[in-house]
């Protein structure tokens, strides 16, 4: 489906890929008055019916910054507000449930919203005693409201303030003794770090996570501890937990998500809803088959883009700016105008995500457990099962469930063969037995279905013709990409985890805002929310 297809020559600002922060840069953007072109980098929905009849969505339904406004709004949450983001819209998809459970060989703790709630859960688990865990919580407590002012306030910081007349009571201002800003409002990323350690308890095991150059085996945890820790980390970012992260990233990534929401039907659905306002806003849409065919840069600046599947593609359709929340890799072999030849997965810095769908009766699921569970055990992936409603997805099914299980696993090997996929899968599902008690006996339908001769078809239905390691949707960073992965053009702009993984969806949404303010400031306008 193409929808505006009558492109025009010139875009102020092309959007590439339809991540949501992508989209609320697109949105923001065309709120100014200005073109907005958005180029999508696959079908609307994410979620796919198998030809089984099984539901399966790769996405972790789990997104930081939105909120609600009934609570609290996050980053993206106040600029939905700014963008006049309907409360009925906000009731019908969003469900304000940032909570799930860790559970590790040794513990079984809860991870909630309200802070005290899992001090509660982690002293169940590990008694009175200090533990790192026990400081990890009260270093959580008082530094996330601190922490979620500071990224909701991002776009006032990114809006160039309003000239005052100039005072003769200013020319003495510099003899005055300045008082130290409270944290809460200080603007620069490394001062504010600096400033929030200061508010931290003066309990060590609580003031060691305000560290920001030490590595987390410096904090003397134990084993069982770091697998606590790792647990909570997967879950706080919806993906496996990145390398070389300091104890500040860890305490900065649990807080952020405390102001996490899920969505009915999963993040399609967000995702539906976003674009459906972008074309209330004017931005011309298209999608497959339209897309990218090369990027033309000249003197080091963005010049336009040349698509492919339209009737323009001999021409280039020219931008002030773009921003992409497409792989890196793609980006430079379209600057380049090559194929892309390199291996699509770097083995060091990414993993590939992988999803088992299930579906099974209400009394399969054990009583109380949550919507979200992570498990984590030492030299093991991550294995997140999250529950849906059959509903949400648009099939009323009566008395059942929707299990998604997932795990992230490295591409050590030139090619996996099916065989090995298959027992991959099996051993995702034996240990997702061991989370929900006789699961074997409930599953009314799985895909792919690792049992019988069908699994090859089903892995090449969803997984095969190099989608796998082609796809973003499926690609996990664990570590910054190397710098010269990023080509560096001026007026584009990268909106990708491999950026800063340790920061989560929180370094898309950050990247985004500071590509809108850049839009923003060359065509006079304040800032991001114009």
């Amino acid at each position: 489906m193409v929808r505006h297809a009558r492109l025009t020559e010139s875009y102020d600002w092309i959007v590439l890929g339809d991540s949501l922060p992508a989209l609320l840069s697109a949105a923001l953007v065309a709120r100014m008055g200005l073109s907005v072109l958005l180029v999508g980098d696959g079908p609307e929905k994410k979620w796919k019916l198998s030809s089984n009849g099984q539901v399966i969505d790769p996405e972790p339904n789990f997104a930081v910054t939105v909120g609600h406004p009934e609570h609290r709004l996050g980053l993206a949450g106040n600029c939905l507000k700014t963008l006049r983001f309907m409360e009925s819209d906000w009731s019908s998809v969003i469900v304000e449930d940032p909570s799930f459970q860790a559970i590790t060989p040794r513990f079984r703790a809860g991870f909630h919203e309200n802070v005290d709630a899992t001090l509660r859960s982690a002293l169940r688990e590990t008694g009175p005693q200090d533990s790192v865990i026990r400081g990890l919580v009260d270093a959580l407590r008082a530094a996330t409201p601190p922490l979620l002012k500071f990224w909701e306030t991002l776009p006032e910081r990114l809006t160039l303030p309003v000239q005052e007349p100039f005072s003769s009571e200013d020319r003495s201002a510099s003899s005055k003794k300045v008082a130290r800003k409270p944290v809460s409002e200080v603007a620069d990323e490394f001062q504010f770090r600096k400033e929030l350690r200061r508010e931290l308890p003066q309990d060590p095991l609580a003031h060691a996570w305000g560290e920001t150059s030490a590595e987390l085996r410096m904090l003397g945890a134990s084993e069982s501890e770091k697998e606590w820790v790792d647990a909570w980390l997967a879950g706080a970012l919806g993906s496996e937990v990145p390398l070389q992260m300091a104890p500040f990233d860890v305490l900065q990534a649990l807080a952020v998500s405390l102001a996490a929401v899920r969505f009915r039907g999963g993040m399609s659905a967000f995702r539906a809803l976003l674009l459906r306002m972008l074309v209330r806003l004017g931005t011309h849409v298209v999608d497959a088959p339209v897309g990218v065919n090369r990027l033309f840069v000249e003197e080091g600046k963005i010049l336009g883009v040349q698509l492919s599947g339209a009737e323009n593609t001999r021409n280039v359709t020219r931008a002030r700016g773009v921003l992409s929340s497409i792989h890196p890799e793609r980006i430079r072999s379209w600057i380049e105008g090559a194929e892309l030849r390199r291996p699509p997965v770097s083995m060091e810095t990414e993993l590939l995500r992988v999803t088992l769908a299930i579906t099974v009766p209400k009394a399969g699921i054990p009583m109380g457990l949550s919507r979200r569970v992570v498990w984590k055990e030492s030299g093991a992936p991550a294995l997140e099962i999250e529950r849906a409603i059959p509903g949400e997805y648009g099939f009323p099914l009566e008395g059942r469930e929707y299990l998604f299980i997932r795990s992230c696993f490295p591409m050590e090997a030139q090619d996996w063969s099916i065989d090995r996929w298959r027992a991959v899968c099996e051993r995702m599902f034996r240990q997702a037995g061991e989370i929900l008690p006789f699961l074997e006996d409930h599953v009314e339908r799985i895909f792919p279905d690792f049992r019988g001769p069908e699994f090859g078809s089903h892995w090449e239905e969803f997984y095969g013709a190099g989608k796998l390691s082609s796809s973003d949707l499926f690609r996990v960073p664990v570590s910054p990409a190397p710098k010269t992965a990023l080509p560096r053009v001026e007026g584009l702009f990268h909106s990708h985890r491999l950026v800063a993984p340790a920061l989560g969806a929180m370094g898309e949404w950050s990247e985004a805002l500071n590509a809108t303010a850049w839009i923003a400031h060359r065509s006079g306008l304040a800032g991001p929310l114009g």
